[in-house]
């Protein structure tokens, strides 16, 4: 029989252990559900990012609140959950200053035809196809990905591997894209090897491997929440080693 919340209170309080911890936290996912169907998702930003965002609110909540308190944490934790991704989506707001509403919905269209053709074909997609369904040349589909690079500030999902298609650049403005695409990428590689196991391990598989949340935390032996906290926190430590190049 699982333990109530109050028991999961009185343990947590006692111990501060992170497993509790994560069980207390995913004893209020529902919280973060009714936050999350308030708002509406922008250009670029996915119901599931915005979740994911929440998720962070609550665990700061459970780490934050007040054992003298535990009868109102539901109040303190919907404020925390709806700050959190408030600020979440005014840093996204900040960042994506420059891409315009046309660039940021094709950027999703690409993203969205990338996981259709997958599912479809139970198998990696290459790039070819992604541009015979956006009816783009080798040009056109260059300059959306190093848009995609500039939207994202470092693009993880954007990269393919697909070491059977060749692409044909001539030494012109072709080059240059692929030329910083290809650094890019090879940064985001390199940096990827510095973070710790299991930062390392979640971004690699929910971005390149596009395993969801609940197959890779599985697979990890840990809690959904522990993998949003993971996954946070290999972002944050790949964006800052980025911009830091």
């Amino acid at each position: 029989m699982n333990p109530s919340r109050n028991e999961l209170w009185n343990l947590y309080t006692q111990e501060k252990s992170q497993k509790i911890r994560n069980q207390l936290v995913e004893s209020y996912f529902n919280l973060v559900k009714q936050e999350t169907q308030k708002i509406k998702a922008p250009v670029g930003i996915e119901k599931q990012d915005i979740y994911q965002f929440g998720v962070l609110g609550l665990i700061k909540a459970v780490d934050n609140c007040d054992p003298d308190k535990v009868e109102k944490f539901e109040a303190y934790a919907s404020i925390r959950i709806r700050g959190e991704i408030v600020d979440h989506l005014r840093q996204y707001a900040k960042h994506s200053q420059g891409v315009s509403r046309s660039t940021l919905e094709r950027i999703k269209k690409m993203e969205r035809i990338k996981n259709e053709i997958e599912i479809a074909k139970n198998d990696k997609v290459n790039e070819k196809e992604i541009m015979d369904y956006l009816n783009l040349n080798e040009k056109e589909f260059s300059k959306l990905q190093l848009k995609t690079l500039i939207y994202n500030g470092m693009s993880i999902d954007a990269f393919y591997e697909n070491p059977n298609f060749e692409k044909k650049v001539d030494r012109s403005e072709d080059a240059e894209v692929q030329m910083l695409e290809d650094e890019k990428k090879k940064q985001v590689k390199f940096y990827l090897d510095k973070l710790k196991y299991k930062e390392k391990y979640v971004i690699d598989n929910y971005y390149f491997q596009h395993k969801n949340i609940s197959v890779i935390a599985n697979e990890l032996g840990v809690s959904e929440a522990r993998i949003s906290q993971l996954h946070h926190d290999g972002i944050n430590k790949l964006r800052l080693l980025l911009n830091n190049e």
